[in-house]
């Protein structure tokens, strides 16, 4: 994943209404990962009343290595191909049976997988009813 800050200062006016969900969804999963880090480090390390505020890690450098996709990232369907193992149609003809999450439609001709979704079925395809 490129870096999110860079991500969000492109030029919105040339991205899909599409990219530009998927790019918030992203930025608001960073935050939460950010908050629950800073809210670990707050719990492991107390600090006395009285001392300065630790400095703030550096940003990731724009080499840095990719990371996988975050929870909560929206997937398309190619990707969810590759993750899952399935063709298009039997990923189509499972979210008719139920036996496969929805997608999320984000407009007439697009729609995407919530990554969190995908990750519950790998864990159990075959839930019990």
């Amino acid at each position: 994943m490129r870096d999110i800050v860079a991500r969000l200062r492109r030029d919105a006016g040339q991205l899909t209404l599409a990219e530009l969900i998927q790019e918030r969804e992203a930025a608001a999963c960073e935050i939460e990962r950010l908050r629950d880090q800073q809210e670990r480090a707050r719990v492991a390390m107390p600090t006395p009343r009285n001392a300065p505020a630790p400095p703030l890690p550096a940003t990731r450098s724009p080499a840095a290595a990719p990371q996988p996709l975050q929870l909560g990232a929206l997937v398309r369907l190619s990707d969810v191909c590759k993750l899952v193992g399935l063709s298009r149609s039997s990923i189509y003809s499972r979210v008719g049976e139920g036996s496969f999450p929805a997608p999320v439609k984000l407009s007439d001709h697009c729609v995407r997988w919530r990554r969190q979704d995908l990750e519950a079925w790998i864990q159990d395809p075959h839930p019990r009813r």
